[in-house]
């Protein structure tokens, strides 16, 4: 498999595919067998030469946890805008699910991969994804390229309304705290994006909200119900950033994606939005503090990865 930067020389700009395909990582449940071959199907018409499934971490795994144990992967429950009434916490299958997407990051980070695509297991995919998706460009600075949400209706959800930035062609939309129109970003889903590796460092973090919300609610955001208020202010005030430590939610700031979505969750998939329904192979992790930054990071030892390659004539 061929490694290289992702950067272009000079020129402020990298793609979000440099070479003929990303590594992929799927999160399925093993329970939601249809789905996975589903989307393993649809991998091997596109192509997918290092495929991860992250299978692990389910929810019977989720409730065999100490309460130790589960107060570090899961310190408090962020309430927003978005958060029914009665919830006072994850179920076990919310915090599933965002574990497995921490299992991505953190092997993300340990094999040193410049970008991923991350996938769940109840997205569509066109059979010329990467060709779509090679046509894009993003500021190397990028920490995610957001390549689907919940629906292929542009006006539910999509970057649309975003900025474009300059010069790109097909246009790559910025995400920000604030739309052009005066309005607040929609939450994206967690289905599909490309993650870059300084992306994976900042999302490496305890579990606080479901997991297309700390992945997607930019701050500062008044969307944010946690107490003290001053963390997510009203706009004007001064904001939550990388100068304030204690926000309990922190997305990468650096966001992009297209217009219109490339990727979106399948109606006809069984068990879609079921998470909650998870069981468990193998999850034991912890939590450990960088050295002179105080800022949490997951340790999570005994990962186990199903590595399937999936190629185009599979």
């Amino acid at each position: 498999m061929e490694r290289r930067s992702l950067a272009l020389g000079g020129s402020g700009m990298m793609p979000v595919v440099p070479a003929p395909a990303l590594p992929v990582y799927m999160m399925h449940t093993p329970e939601f067998g249809t789905r996975r071959q589903r989307l393993l199907r649809l991998l091997a018409v596109a192509g997918a030469p290092d495929l991860t499934l992250v299978g692990c971490a389910n929810r019977e795994d989720v409730g065999r946890l100490s309460a130790d144990d589960r107060a570090c992967l899961h310190p408090e429950y962020v309430a927003t805008h978005w958060t029914r009434p009665a919830a006072a916490g994850l179920s076990n299958g919310t915090l599933s699910l965002g574990l497995k997407h921490q299992l991505a990051y953190h092997d993300i980070l340990r094999r040193r991969l410049a970008a991923a695509l991350v996938l769940e297991d109840d997205s569509t995919l066109p059979p010329d994804l990467w060709r779509q998706l090679a046509a894009y460009k993003v500021p190397e600075t990028a920490h995610l390229f957001y390549v689907g949400s919940y629906s292929a209706n542009p006006r539910g959800g999509s970057l649309r309304d975003e900025d474009a930035v300059p010069g790109t062609e097909p246009a790559v939309r910025v995400r920000t705290s604030l739309r052009r129109n005066g309005t607040r970003p929609a939450i994206v889903g967690s289905n599909a994006y490309v993650v870059f590796f300084a992306g994976a460092t900042q999302l490496l973090q305890p579990v606080r909200a479901e997991t297309d919300i700390q992945l997607s609610l930019l701050s500062p955001s008044p969307l944010c119900k946690r107490t003290p208020p001053t963390c997510y202010p009203a706009i004007g005030t001064h904001g939550c950033g990388d100068d304030v430590p204690r926000c309990p939610l922190a997305p990468p700031q650096r966001q992009y994606g297209p217009t219109r979505w490339l990727v979106w969750q399948d109606s006809s998939a069984k068990g879609r939005g079921s998470h909650n329904a998870m069981q468990v192979e193998d999850v034991a992790s912890a939590l450990r503090t960088r050295r002179g930054q105080g800022v949490p990071q997951l340790r999570l030892a005994r990962l186990r990865s199903d590595h399937v390659h999936v190629s185009e004539t599979s």
